[in-house]
């Protein structure tokens, strides 16, 4: 039984958010709550055809709205799926996937934002300056001091990709 679940008594139950939500097969989803304004709730839904995509709630997740079935939110959903809002605007809304995207309208249309490496897995934003923020990604992390327009560069740090790592139960490992 995928989809979403709230609890309004700090966990000992749990209601199926179903109102506005795809119906059918859906996967991997993440959610997002407006730090500014808790009422606004984004999910990224993976879902067959144009009933994936994001959908937004106005009433702290009891229904939900599909706002987008932009494609590139939903690149490799397996892998990516990733929706974050800014501190201090609810309007502004970024989704990480192969391609790293940037909404000013909710989600309703979306620019592709440049980072150094592409490849986009997470981001903080900080909740005194949303300009401020750290993207990470497959080459390492990137942070740019004026919401994205510039970036700092990769090549100071040390960084590897793993996907895997193996041991044994020996010492030393």
């Amino acid at each position: 039984e995928g989809g979403i679940y709230k609890s309004v008594d700090g966990g000992d139950t749990w209601d199926k958010v179903s109102k506005g939500l795809p119906s059918n097969l859906i996967g991997k989803i993440d959610v997002a709550v407006c730090p500014a304004d808790s009422r606004i709730v984004y999910a990224l839904v993976e879902a067959p055809n144009k009933e994936g995509g994001l959908y937004k709630s106005v009433d702290q997740g009891a229904s939900f709205t599909q706002v987008s079935d932009f494609g590139g939110l939903r690149s490799r959903p397996f892998y990516y799926t990733k929706i974050l809002v800014n501190p201090q605007d609810c309007e502004v809304v970024y989704s990480l996937a192969t391609g790293y995207y940037r909404s000013d309208n909710s989600g309703k249309d979306w620019q592709r934002m440049n980072p150094p490496h592409g490849d986009s897995h997470d981001m903080w934003i900080n909740p005194d300056n949303p300009q401020l923020f750290i993207q990470a990604n497959d080459g390492g992390a990137n942070v740019t001091h004026n919401g994205g327009k510039t970036w700092s560069t990769q090549f100071n740090q040390p960084t590897a990709e793993i996907y895997q790592v193996e041991v044994d139960d020996q010492f030393p490992y």
